[in-house]
């Protein structure tokens, strides 16, 4: 019999304390594990989907594009049309534009027409400013008419033409009817400054007979009044035997 060796005895008892008998299996499952994760990694991704902002917005500037039927226009105080109500799948959002816009604005979206539009939502820019939704272009769904608001270039600044426009009071006056700074007098929509408006507009209620001179701005330039008649800014009221300058 050969003679046996204790360091022979000892080394392979250690070996099999150091390695456990769970050991092959942990490996295998480590192995497994890391070729299923490799299988089901894909190698080309598709392109990540994006999500429409909800409304209202939060501050600050959020391009976004959606599609909506046009409930309503609205104007500002002057009486300009210059923004659009549209009803999407968020619910209702107005969009401003500016006003010398309109024009090419209401005839590409007339009222319950299905568009699809490009805004650029900006957060407040002042004491009392609320969130506003800028429309940047818009296509009608239907006719394919589209507009890009940039391109629409400001009118160049003008006087307008003189004008003088009479009425009663009684019969001519329509006040209340109209937005904001003006009034309507003989089928003719005047504008005031706001703190000219509120001064005369009580006195104007009072009187009897009423004469305005003022400009009246082209028609041409692409603004649309909201009383659907021209509009006369106002450089003189007089009512009855008493003138007020506009300032």
């Amino acid at each position: 019999m050969p003679p046996v060796h204790e360091g022979n005895v000892s080394s392979r008892t250690s070996l099999k304390r150091v390695i456990p008998i769970w050991a092959p299996i942990l490996l295998l499952l480590i192995v497994a594990a890391g070729g299923y994760l490799f299988y089901k990694t894909p190698t080309n991704p598709g392109p990540a989907t994006l999500e429409l902002p909800e409304h209202p917005t939060p501050p600050g500037h959020q391009p976004a594009m959606f599609e909506g039927t046009v409930q309503a226009y609205g104007n500002n105080p002057e009486g300009d049309m210059d923004k659009i109500l549209l009803r999407s799948e968020k619910g209702e959002i107005w969009l401003h534009f500016p006003p010398h816009t309109a024009r090419q604005v209401i005839e590409a979206a007339p009222l319950h027409a299905t568009v699809s539009v490009q805004t650029d939502r900006r957060g407040p820019t002042g004491p009392g400013a609320d969130h506003r939704c800028e429309l940047k272009a818009l296509k009608n769904n239907s006719s394919n008419t589209e507009i890009i608001l940039s391109d629409i270039s400001p009118p160049a600044p003008s006087a307008g033409t003189e004008a003088e426009v009479r009425g009663n009071a009684a019969h001519d006056l329509e006040i209340g009817t109209s937005p904001g700074n003006t009034f309507m007098l003989s089928k003719k929509q005047i504008s005031l400054p706001p703190h000219m408006a509120e001064e005369l507009l009580p006195l104007i209620r009072r009187a009897g007979n009423i004469v305005v001179k003022g400009k009246m701005r082209d028609s041409t330039q692409g603004f649309v009044s909201a009383s659907g008649h021209p509009v006369i800014q106002a450089t003189l009221v007089q009512l009855d035997s008493i003138s007020y300058k506009i300032r």
